[in-house]
């Protein structure tokens, strides 16, 4: 079965939504030249899980110890470096612990290159096997520099189960509504909490706080843990879109794939705003828009694959009688699962009326779906 890891997920449908119109992105006008066309964000054809909160401190630090002994034996530093360890997060004689003033809850920071570690330690199972952090989802033998461009993999491996979200599958979850405009009529939201008026930052949620951000001072409560601000949902449900981290995503801007500049495989995009992002410079109004506001649609932004941002994990949508690997794939494996469910009376096979009771109906509600969703 797939595992997940008590996450919570959300499962983003609608495949084949439409793409964002100009009128959705209005911000991107004034970052345009002259008769360049609108960008268009936030159409995916497929059905996708995304997480509905950010990674935290306390989930990245069981990642951080199940992989110091790997990184001991490679770099023999028994300190970890920034990229995996985030600012929170230190290794003395190479045991993981938080720093005094941080919290297991909050959300966690780390480099691009270890957020595709993680999702490769996921994919196989948390196995606490060197291969198991290298490979899967990310080939960490791409990444490389030559002095002055990357070579890191970009696209996750074909049948990935977890996976850093794309721009268009992080806005789609973020911003899509399939009923914006009214029952039936889809469309985008400006702010990822189904609004179109900027989010309140600075304040704690029961004093109308609307995002885990806030002033830069040691003595100040942010970022809150995650799942602070229950009430700003994006249409999918999403929380935390906006505030504590910015979260990476598996891809570059487009810039780079039109001329594949120097580095440019060197830095990835990432999505949302940070716990910092919590006022706009030019603005005190709430009423009055701000097109440069690191909340809105449009807004990415891109950063090395060795720094520090955050990450919001993707996932494949398993249909209900998707029984084993690859999952993703309904497939002969998924069949001689069934029937082992089926011989064994096991309840995950009652998939038909009456229900309680394991018989033909079942057999033939399986044989429907299965032949309907197969790929």
């Amino acid at each position: 079965m797939l595992p997940d890891y008590g996450f919570e997920w959300a499962t983003i449908g609608d495949p084949g939504n439409r793409a964002t119109l100009p009128n959705e992105v209005l911000r991107a006008a004034w970052l345009l030249d002259d008769g360049e066309p609108f960008p268009e964000y936030g159409a995916v054809g497929y059905v996708y899980r995304i997480r509905i909160t950010e990674v935290s401190l306390g989930e990245w630090m069981e990642f951080v110890a199940a992989y110091m002994p790997f990184y001991i034996a490679r770099t023999g530093n028994f300190v970890g470096e920034a990229g995996l360890t985030g600012d929170r997060i230190q290794t003395p004689f190479g045991e993981p612990r938080l720093v005094s003033w941080a919290h297991p809850d909050e959300p966690a920071d780390m480099s691009w290159e270890y957020a595709a570690r993680y999702c490769n330690w996921l994919h196989n199972g948390k196995v606490e096997a060197e291969w198991a952090f290298e490979s899967g989802v990310y080939d960490t033998t791409t990444f490389v520099f030559d002095g002055r461009r990357a070579f890191h993999q970009i696209e996750p491996a074909p049948g990935s189960l977890f996976w850093m979200p794309t721009r268009d599958e992080w806005i789609k979850a973020a911003h899509y509504d399939p009923d914006r405009y009214g029952p039936g009529r889809e469309g985008y939201w400006t702010y990822p909490n189904r609004s179109s008026r900027r989010l309140v930052g600075g304040l704690l949620p029961e004093d109308g706080g609307e995002r885990n951000a806030g002033p830069s001072f040691a003595a100040d409560p942010f970022p809150l843990a995650v799942g602070s601000f229950p009430d700003q949902r994006s249409p999918w449900g999403l929380l935390d879109c906006a505030g504590g981290m910015r979260e990476w995503c598996s891809e570059n801007s487009e810039s780079c794939y039109i001329d594949d500049r120097p580095g440019c495989r060197s830095v990835r995009l990432f999505m949302g705003s940070s716990t910092y992002d919590y006022i706009a410079p030019h603005f005190t109004d709430y009423e009055e828009e701000d097109l440069f506001n690191a909340d809105r649609i449009e807004f990415y932004g891109t950063s090395s694959v060795r720094a520090s941002e955050g990450l919001r994990l993707a996932s494949v949508e398993r249909a209900a009688i998707d029984y084993e690997a690859r999952f993703g794939v309904l497939d002969l494996s998924d069949l001689a699962a069934f029937v082992r469910l089926y011989l064994d009376a096991d309840p995950r096979a009652d998939l038909a009326q009456p229900f309680g009771s394991i018989d033909t109906h079942d057999v033939s509600a399986f044989v429907d779906r299965f032949l309907a969703q197969r790929d």
